[in-house]
C-alpha cells in the first residue's frame, strides 16, 4: 500500500516574510565605505541577504552622503528576497496541485519546503518576537506567526530594533524611535534640531568631550543616547530630566557618576558598558543600591570581563568570566571567550579544554576551532593543530565572510602583538601564505 503524504506548506509565513535585520556593530571589519559596499555586493551575489543588508547599512554609517546609493542596493536585496519568496510560493502551489502523484511530486514538495524554511530561518527576530518586513513600499513588523504587529505601525523608512529595544523609523520626513510597545518618540540626531517637541536625543559617536549645555535645557527628554563619545564625567545637570527613562552612556571614559543621576525618578534603563567606572566595586554597589528598579548593562561579571578584554587585560577578563560561569555554565559564548583569554595568559591547556567545552555546548560554534588549533600549537601538539588548519584551509565558517585562512593569520598576529611567540607560527604563515 502506498503512503499518502500530506503537505501543508507554511504559505502564510512565506507570503509575508521579507526582512531587514540588525546592524549594531557590523562595521567592525570594514575600513571604509567602498569596502563595506563591496562586501555587501559579494554577500548579495551569494544570496547571503542578512550579511548584505548589514554591510550596506554599515557603508551608510561611513558616508551618510551616499544614502541614496545605499538605499538602491538595499532595495535590490529586497527584490532578490521577493524573487526567492515568489519562487518558493510557486513551487508550493505546484506541490499542492500534484499531491495525487505522490511519488513524483514528493521531491518538489520537500524542495519547496526546504527553500521556505531557509527563508524563514534567515529572519532576525528581535528578542525572538519581531522581524522587520517590507511590502508595497511600506515597512512594518511581523511576529513569529507571520502576522503584522499592528501596534508597531507602518513606516516609510525603518530599521530593525537595536539592542536597546528601539527601531529607527520615519514618516512624513519626521524621525522617531519606536519601542516594542508601539510608542514612537520624536528624535533629534543633532543639537541644533532640539526643540520642545523632541522626546529623544541620539548623539551617537559625535566625539563629544562633554554633553552640550543646551541639552540640559530640554527637561522634556525621555531618552538620551550618548554612546561612543569621549565623556569622562557627567555634570550635575543630568538630574534635570524628570521624565528620563532611558540613558545610554556606553563606550565612553566615565570614571564616576554624580549623585544627581541616582535620583532620576523614572529611569528604567541605563547602559554603562565599556566605561572604566564599571570596574569599580563601590560604583557597582551604589548603582544596585540606589537604582533597584533600573536595568543596568555593564555591571554584570560577564560584561566586566568584556571591558577588561577590550583593554587587553586578559587575566582580569578571565577572572570575571569565571565568576559569571559559576552562576551559569551553559553559555557557550562565555566558554568561547574564556578559551581565547587563556591563550594570552600562558595557559594553552585551558584554551583547549574551554574550546572543547564550547563545542560540547554548541557543535555549530565552528569559529572556536581557531582557539583550539592555537591551544594545540602552543602546547607543542602541532599534528593536531595542523589537522584543524588543513580542515579549514580555503573555507569559511558558516557565520563569516572572511576566509578561515585570514582569521587564522589574524589570530597569530594578535598573539605576536601581545608578545606571545612560538616557532610553529611560521608553519601557519607558510601554510596560508597568498
Amino acid at each position: 500500500m502506498e503512503t499518502t503524504w500530506k503537505f501543508e506548506p507554511p504559505m502564510k509565513l512565506i507570503s509575508c516574510l521579507l526582512f531587514l535585520f540588525f546592524l549594531p556593530l557590523a562595521a567592525n571589519a570594514q575600513n571604509n565605505y567602498t569596502q563595506a559596499i563591496q562586501q555587501g555586493d559579494d554577500a548579495l551575489r551569494k544570496k547571503q541577504f542578512k550579511t548584505a543588508i548589514n554591510k550596506y547599512f554599515a557603508a551608510e554609517a561611513f558616508d551618510p552622503s551616499k544614502k541614496a546609493e545605499v538605499q538602491k542596493k538595499v532595495n535590490r536585496a529586497f527584490d532578490a528576497i521577493e524573487a526567492l519568496r515568489r519562487e518558493a510560493e510557486q513551487a508550493s502551489r505546484l506541490a499542492q496541485d500534484a499531491l495525487a502523484q505522490v511519488k513524483v511530486e514528493q521531491r518538489r514538495t520537500e524542495s519547496a519546503l526546504d527553500q521556505a524554511n531557509k527563508l524563514i530561518s534567515a529572519f532576525y527576530f528581535y528578542a525572538d518576537r519581531f522581524a522587520l518586513a517590507f511590502k508595497e513600499n511600506e515597512f512594518y513588523f511581523l511576529d513569529k506567526n507571520g502576522d503584522p504587529v499592528t501596534k508597531l505601525g507602518k513606516w516609510e523608512k525603518a530599521e530593525q530594533f537595536d539592542r536597546r529595544g528601539f527601531a529607527k523609523v520615519e514618516n512624513n520626513a519626521l524621525s522617531y524611535l519606536l519601542d516594542t510597545l508601539g510608542n514612537a518618540y520624536r528624535v533629534a540626531y543633532e543639537i541644533q534640531d532640539l526643540g520642545p517637541e523632541v522626546q529623544a536625543l541620539d548623539l551617537f559617536a559625535k566625539r563629544l568631550g562633554q554633553i552640550p549645555e543646551k541639552v540640559f535645557q530640554q527637561s522634556q527628554l525621555e531618552i538620551l543616547l550618548v554612546e561612543n563619545n569621549w565623556l569622562k564625567s557627567l555634570p550635575k545637570g543630568i538630574g534635570l530630566f524628570p521624565n528620563l527613562t532611558t540613558l545610554d552612556l556606553s563606550s565612553n571614559q566615565l570614571i564616576d557618576l554624580p549623585m544627581e543621576l541616582y535620583k532620576l525618578p523614572k529611569l528604567t534603563y541605563m547602559d554603562l558598558r565599556d566605561n572604566p567606572l564599571v570596574k569599580e566595586e563601590t560604583v557597582r554597589q551604589r548603582l544596585i543600591q540606589f537604582l533597584p528598579n533600573c536595568t543596568i548593562h555593564g555591571i554584570s561579571d560577564a560584561e566586566i570581563s568584556s571591558t577588561f578584554a577590550r583593554e587587553k587585560q586578559f587575566s582580569q577578563a578571565s577572572y570575571y568570566l569565571r565568576k559569571a560561569l559559576e552562576s551559569d555554565s551553559s553559555n557557550y559564548k562565555d566558554w568561547y571567550n574564556l578559551s581565547w583569554y587563556a591563550l594570552f595568559t600562558d595557559n594553552p591547556e585551558n584554551a583547549i579544554k574551554f574550546a572543547l567545552k564550547t563545542l560540547e555546548l554548541n557543535p555549530e560554534a565552528q569559529r572556536v576551532e581557531t582557539n583550539l588549533a592555537l591551544g594545540y600549537l602552543l602546547s607543542d601538539q602541532w599534528p593536531k593543530a595542523n589537522s584543524i588548519y588543513l580542515k579549514w584551509k580555503g573555507k569559511r565558517f558558516h557565520d563569516q565572510i572572511r576566509l578561515c585562512d585570514d582569521i587564522f593569520l589574524q589570530d597569530i598576529t594578535d598573539l605576536e602583538d601581545a608578545g606571545i611567540t612560538h616557532p610553529d607560527f611560521e608553519k601557519v604563515k607558510k601554510l596560508f601564505e597568498k
